[in-house]
């Protein structure tokens, strides 16, 4: 169903189109397949499905911050994503959901992601700024 290659420093998964949606999707999941979205970029929502054994060899080998290219069974060329949102099982760790976010290869795109951390310490230096005024 699904393969994952490298070529040029961007890693190519081959995914196919999915058409069971909602309360559906956990017979995909039993079978082995992970059920994502293309989105953005100006253009349509694609509904896919992912082998898991396949994404998780991909996320090891090349991690989630690289580019992707998307093979869709009947098309032309790939498109090129990056990994947006991954929903984990919160019991199992399983993966449950992947959204991809379509990226041109011509333009700039900054992505933010907010850790705890992050969070945290912005926090506290609001704390301490209202601590230390006079």
């Amino acid at each position: 169903m699904a393969q994952a290659t490298s070529r040029r420093g961007t890693a190519e998964l081959a995914v196919a189109s999915r058409t069971m949606v909602g309360k559906a999707t956990k017979h995909l999941r039993r079978a082995g397949v992970i059920p994502a979205n293309i989105y953005g970029h100006k253009e349509a929502s694609i509904a896919v499905q992912i082998d898991t054994h396949t994404f998780d060899r991909l996320r090891r080998e090349h991690g989630l911050r690289s580019i992707i290219a998307l093979r869709l069974p009947g098309e032309k060329g790939t498109q090129t994503v990056l990994v947006r949102h991954i929903q984990y099982d919160p019991l199992s760790g399983k993966i449950l959901h992947v959204d991809f976010s379509r990226v041109s290869m011509e333009e700039y795109c900054t992505f933010w992601r907010h850790s705890r951390l992050g969070v945290r310490l912005r926090i506290f230096l609001s704390l301490l700024m209202s601590i230390c005024r006079p």
